[in-house]
């Protein structure tokens, strides 16, 4: 009994080791304490944020106030290590109306807790629910994070977002990344053609995560083949699938396939690609389901350095004869050109290895980026390069830096000389900027082409970059920064037209303050126009006024026109109040887009600026001024003259 006693306290003592081994070597459970109370970085603050019982505030001026807490957050094991992650949706408020939500996540590491990037999701938008996957739902991907919330469409008011949508974030090697960004290579097959019947040792050594594999894979597959290809009497290939760290980098070489066309194209290129008739068989079964209708898929040939680098495979003994055939599918609605690559085929001897695989990317309807808060491909407002640094200037809301910019860097074939390299590059913005920040200027970002691009400087090369370019003066109508003047409506107890009268007068005052500030080589011209209509107005009786009729000049028939409109344009919206109107306020309305049309506020009746306060309303407004403004999007000063039923 004595014996059994102390067996029974050794094991005991062994397993008291064994868990504090494993505890001390793999972490702790990450709590909800330790999440409301953590030290974050995030996207709009300068440092940290310590939280205490999930709440930051700093109070100070009104420039100078932050206010952030937790939204809500999810306890999950994410990295697979058997205890839990946090993922975190912040919130905050950094002075005036604004509050940033963002994503990030908690990992336990040892006794440490280390968070990720953090991304932001969105300006006064509102969280429905969040699901966190600990693999992708294909199980073929990284963990996932999938967020519902209501964001805005083009004509919601800030404060009232009503879009239904889905926000998806994968974690990659620590970082969170859109999940339709997280390159993953799909069914590499790989076929092994000994010349005896043998044991064989395969190694996979991607840059990226292993998701996926038949048969399981524990650091190497140890297994017997035939020569007919039959791997331990079961299979007829290996098969593994990889989230790779890094996408794969374009070229122009390729193929640009009619959907409709692809079997057909499998069909002719697979064989010259060194695929016997089975392998070219079961990757166009494959591919037929995986790719989607689109009108085009760009193909091109993955090469043997990028497969070498980030997709190594050992085999023991060493093939002969290796032959891999990976594949980049880019779906698309327009037809691209791209250069068709050479073709080298392999002959097979002696023992022979074949992979295939491949990469599937889908074009969206690519946006463009103009103001600071749109995603999409960048309109540039300036362009330079000196010294082998390319300088551009893009618009800022005071939280614009490389990391929420994206270059896309093609090589491509088309070149002014055989031994001359040329680079397309395509700016993005990939991150909104929702700071509150004074930049009519813009900001000129500055990219080393050697540093940033991996151009050789030192050899011939010559660049082209795609994007567009809008070379606006900081003053120009596009770029103003439109003050909230603070002083009362002076509308009392006027009739309708005296008010439209006095409405018009301030639109003019406020049309010749802008263009004095301006530089426009005609304001001088523009000015004097404006002073004539200034007089005219101020020496109009109410019985001149005309609410009926045609307009003289036509301004709305003319995106070039500008000036006073008589008669005025009655129209009825629904508008959204947040806080006080004042002169020189923008309407947000129900439907309104960035296309306009913005309607500034000039004047407000007495009896409707009694009646209105925090809300929507429906209300009628007279388009007094017709203002000139970027391209053809209307912009008006309006007269709001009482509700609408």
């Amino acid at each position: 009994m004595k014996i059994k006693n102390k067996k029974e306290i050794l094991k005991s003592f062994f397993l008291m080791v064994f868990f504090l081994f494993i505890c001390s070597n793999h972490g702790f459970s990450i709590e909800p304490n330790d999440v409301k109370n953590f030290s974050y970085y995030l996207s709009f603050y300068n440092g940290k944020v310590t939280l205490k019982n999930g709440i930051f505030r700093q109070y100070g001026p009104p420039d100078n106030i932050v206010d952030v807490k937790i939204e809500r957050y999810e306890l999950k094991d994410l990295n697979h290590d058997g205890i839990n992650d946090a993922v975190v949706i912040l919130v905050g408020n950094y002075g005036g109306s604004g509050a940033f939500y963002e994503l990030t996540v908690l990992l336990s590491k040892g006794k440490d807790i280390v968070q990720t990037n953090s991304v932001v999701l969105g300006d006064r938008i509102k969280i429905e629910k969040i699901f966190v996957y600990p693999k992708s739902r294909s199980l073929v991907g990284p963990p996932e994070i999938e967020i519902f919330a209501l964001t805005h469409k083009d004509s919601d008011a800030s404060a009232f977002p009503s879009k239904k949508d889905v926000i998806c974030y994968s974690l990659v090697k620590e970082k969170l990344i859109p999940c339709e960004e997280t390159p993953i290579v799909k069914k590499p097959a790989l076929y092994l053609y000994p010349e005896k019947k043998q044991t064989i040792t395969v190694r996979l050594a991607p840059k990226g995560d292993i998701t996926k594999t038949i048969p399981p894979y524990n650091g190497k597959w140890i297994v017997k083949v035939t020569p007919t290809g039959k791997i331990n009497n079961q299979y007829d290939y290996l098969f593994y699938e990889v989230n790779l760290a890094k996408p794969y980098p374009l070229t122009n070489a390729g193929w640009v396939v009619p959907y409709s066309e692809l079997s057909k194209w499998f069909d002719i290129y697979l064989p010259k690609l060194g695929l016997n008739e089975k392998e070219a068989d079961d990757f166009k079964n494959y591919w037929l389901k995986e790719l989607k209708p689109h009108k085009y898929y760009e193909i091109r040939y993955m090469d043997k350095k990028f497969l070498s680098e980030n997709l190594h495979v050992d085999i023991n003994p060493k093939p002969d004869t290796f032959i891999r055939v990976f594949l980049h599918f880019k779906g698309t609605n327009s037809k691209q050109s791209l250069t068709e690559p050479q073709i080298f085929k392999k002959n097979r001897r002696g023992f022979t290895a074949v992979e295939w695989g491949g990469i599937n990317t889908e074009e969206s309807e690519r946006n463009f980026s103009f103001l600071a808060t749109d995603l999409g491909e960048l309109i540039l407002r300036e362009i330079h390069i000196k010294e082998h640094k390319l300088y551009i200037r893009v618009n800022s809301k005071g939280c614009t830096d490389k990391s929420t910019l994206k270059a896309e860097v093609i090589n491509s074939p088309k070149r002014v000389d055989k031994d001359v390299q040329h680079y397309e590059i395509t700016f993005l913005r990939i991150a909104p900027d929702y700071c509150k920040a004074l930049f009519p200027d813009g900001v000129m970002m500055e990219y080393d082409l050697r540093k940033d691009f991996g151009i050789n400087t030192k050899l011939p090369y010559t660049i082209s970059v795609k994007n567009l370019i809008y070379p606006l003066l900081p003053n120009e109508p596009y770029f103003e920064i439109f003050p909230r003047i603070e002083e009362p409506i002076p509308f009392t107890k006027d009739t309708l037209k005296e008010d439209l009268i006095k409405a018009t007068i301030k639109a003019i005052d406020m049309e010749i303050e802008r263009y004095e500030k301006s530089s426009h080589s005609d304001k001088k011209e523009k000015i004097s126009y404006l002073q004539g209509e200034l007089k005219r107005f101020k020496e109009m009786s109410p019985d001149s006024y005309k609410l009926e009729g045609k307009h003289q000049d036509e301004p709305l028939l003319n995106f070039n026109k500008f000036g006073t409109l008589m008669p005025p344009i009655k129209r009825t919206i629904e508008i959204h109040v947040t806080e006080p109107l004042k002169v020189g306020d923008l309407l947000y309305y129900t439907g309104m887009t960035k296309s306009g049309p913005f309607y500034h506020l000039a004047g407000i009746s007495d009896k409707i600026a009694k009646a209105i306060e925090k809300g929507t309303y429906k209300v009628k407004i007279y388009l007094i001024y017709k203002r000139e403004y970027f391209g053809f999007i209307p912009n008006y000063y309006v007269f709001l003259s009482d509700l609408a039923k």
